[in-house]
């Protein structure tokens, strides 16, 4: 059926109503042919019914599972259309029976989709709301499973083939395989953002990465808080026309005679050398070469 938005009695759209997405040639080979499939045995179960027959039925989780297997956990969805309480009796102990049906409705990303009414009831609940609760979900889950059945066998509509049940025994049973270590998911081995990292909402931290600490002069680093590993650290230089934010990997540079460059230490020009001594830098003594800077304290700006 062509896909149709929700709408409520007003008029408006409940929901927002994604554009369809379709199936390539491929994609839909390959479901008619996965859905004409029947179900194995190992994926079925059995209860005790009325007049003493048994009856095999999907259960609610492993219809889920294969729905998400066949379309991709985001190629399909299911919505609540409508649920109508059939009966709800109180008795004179205080217990409640309760009945109701819902309409459930399974679209695919192409906008394809089926809708089935589901039942479920309780007798002599407790609590109203425990009966409600129980009547609800069953009812949901009953709708969910018929309405995906009409996709195809593999989602229970072999269920329905009374040849099929009879033949059912002589197909071999394969235990699935079994949970191990390596199939839990675990918050802090598995991570699905990997490949990049989701933008922070803690106030507290910057959005940038913390640059290297900065070299002293001397060889050792300055002490950092750890507020200040977390974003870049900003000093301010005393100067006469206002302060100037500058890294500090900009104001600190390694000792070394590029460190006399004009203007390397904010507005304050190079002293000029004594006179009579050489600018040469060929002239110099083959002394090593110390330059000794003092930095004020610091004043992190955030």
């Amino acid at each position: 059926m062509p896909a149709q938005p929700s709408q409520s009695p007003a008029g408006r759209n409940l929901f927002p109503v994604k554009a369809p997405v379709p199936f390539t040639d491929e994609e839909c080979q390959g479901l008619q042919h996965a859905l004409a499939l029947h179900l194995p045995p190992e994926l079925l179960n059995t209860r005790s019914a009325f007049g003493g027959t048994r009856l095999t039925y999907l259960e609610g989780w492993r219809a889920i599972s294969l729905a998400n297997e066949l379309f991709g956990f985001n190629g399909w969805s299911s919505q609540v259309i409508d649920t109508t309480v059939d009966f709800c009796d109180v008795t004179p102990d205080n217990r409640f029976s309760l009945g109701l049906s819902c309409t459930v409705r399974i679209t695919l990303k192409d906008g394809t989709f089926h809708e089935d009414i589901g039942y479920g009831s309780i007798d002599n609940a407790r609590t109203k709301a425990l009966a409600f609760e129980k009547a609800k979900k069953e009812a949901v889950t009953d709708a969910m499973k018929r309405a995906l059945r009409m996709f195809g066998n593999c989602l229970g509509n072999c269920l329905y083939s009374k040849q099929y049940l009879r033949q059912i025994g002589q197909f071999s049973h394969e235990n699935p395989p079994p949970v191990t270590q390596a199939g839990l998911y675990r918050p802090h081995k598995h991570h699905i953002y990997s490949a990049y990292q989701l933008p922070s909402t803690d106030p507290t931290r910057s959005p940038h990465p913390a640059p290297a600490p900065a070299s002293h002069p001397s060889g050792s680093h300055l002490p950092q808080s750890p507020r200040q590993a977390q974003s870049p650290a900003l000093i301010t230089m005393p100067q006469t026309t206002g302060p100037t934010l500058r890294p500090v990997s900009q104001l600190i540079k390694a000792s070394s005679p590029s460190a006399l460059e004009p203007g390397w230490s904010g507005n304050h020009p190079t002293p000029a050398p004594p006179t009579g001594m050489s600018t040469d830098p060929s002239s110099l003594p083959a002394a090593p070469f110390r330059l000794d800077v003092t930095v004020p304290g610091p004043q992190i700006l955030r």
